[in-house]
């Protein structure tokens, strides 16, 4: 649910083997302290609440060039990520985390153009992913009221990214 709303940037090393075969390593990071409004049932009126949300991990992978003309290339790849989010609501109950382990393969396709030092690559990914899901509530007023939850379930998230390289 979180991981899926958050839009991180990513940080990404990649290694050129020859002009057919490439290995990347990439580290996901998403920090942000979102505002939200809350109802409070008891005394009936609408709080401001922060709800930081996390998220961080890392990816390997490798890419095989199909085409390869001048300075465009198109390519083909899978890769293997780890996420993990966490998102914390406060509010005058109590507290709530929900925390995701991710893990997914993710195959891909796309395309690259190289001019000089600097390469543009737009690509295509589909995570199909297994994802952990730990939700606990810590009560202020009733520690019998705490309770945590665990669910796993399989989720196939897609995205588009475009990077801009710069070789050395």
């Amino acid at each position: 649910r979180s991981a899926k709303a958050m839009r991180p940037m990513e940080f990404s090393l990649k290694y050129s083997i020859n002009n057919k075969h490439s290995i990347y390593a990439n580290i996901p990071l998403y920090i942000k302290d979102k505002h939200d409004m809350l109802y409070n049932a008891i005394k009936e009126e609408w709080v401001k609440s922060e709800i930081p949300q996390r998220l961080y991990g890392g990816g390997l992978g490798y890419n095989y060039n199909i085409i390869r003309k001048n300075n465009f290339s198109e390519f083909i790849g899978l890769g293997f990520d780890y996420f993990h989010s966490k998102e914390q609501k406060k509010w005058w109950e109590g507290e709530s985390t929900d925390s995701q382990n991710i893990y997914a393969i993710s195959p891909q396709f796309g395309a690259e153009y190289r001019f000089d030092h600097f390469k543009v690559e737009l690509k295509y990914e589909y995570h199909l992913s297994r994802v952990r899901e730990k939700i606990i509530f810590d009560s202020v007023e009733n520690e019998r009221n705490n309770s945590s939850e665990i669910h796993h379930s399989y989720k196939t998230l897609k995205s588009l990214n475009l990077s801009v390289y710069y070789y050395f």
